[in-house]
């Protein structure tokens, strides 16, 4: 049997973990129907692929996101009123760690660990852990689109993205 390369086998990993998460989610009563992606004014596009209130996380929600960011394309600052887990499936992302630090995994395995006032690059086959005292801000620079999936654990009802309250971010 041929040896799969650490960035094939990552990729492998995040689309086992996606379909498992899916099934997951329906077996535990959640929707794992495709509401339509909704757009916000940045053509950045967010679709809920499945969500459930786990049984062993009361009062939380588990979610899995596709987004694609549009070539150009800025998140402004925020954070996440919860523990989030995104993967670049294509692309580049720039990234700023602007309080807080964010925990990498990169394609090949490397952990890696940023504090604020970092800028890095999210590639293709990259995790980024981002947790409730991380705020951040990113954007496309490239040509192309970039594509995430995303799992996040939040209250049940709050938004996804909080907007970052600081002026100077």
């Amino acid at each position: 049997m041929p040896r799969l390369s650490p960035a094939r086998l990552a990729s492998v990993a995040a689309v086992a973990a996606a379909a498992a998460l899916t099934i997951a989610l329906a077996a535990c009563g959640g929707s794992a129907a495709t509401p339509a992606p909704s757009a916000g004014p940045t053509g950045i596009i967010r679709e809920n692929l499945g969500s459930s209130l786990p049984g062993n996380a009361t009062g939380e929600r588990l979610t899995l996101w596709h987004y694609i960011i549009p070539a150009g394309s800025k998140l402004a600052p925020h954070y996440h009123p919860g523990w989030q887990i995104a993967r670049i499936a294509a692309g580049t992302l720039t990234y700023t760690v602007l309080t807080g630090k964010v925990d990498v995994q990169r394609a090949n395995g490397a952990q890696e660990s940023y504090p604020a006032g970092q800028t890095i690059q999210l590639n293709t086959g990259d995790s980024v852990l981002e947790n409730p005292d991380e705020h951040h801000k990113a954007e496309n620079a490239g040509t192309v689109a970039v594509e995430l999936l995303a799992t996040s654990l939040l209250t049940d009802g709050a938004d996804v993205a909080i907007p970052d309250p600081s002026p100077a971010n």
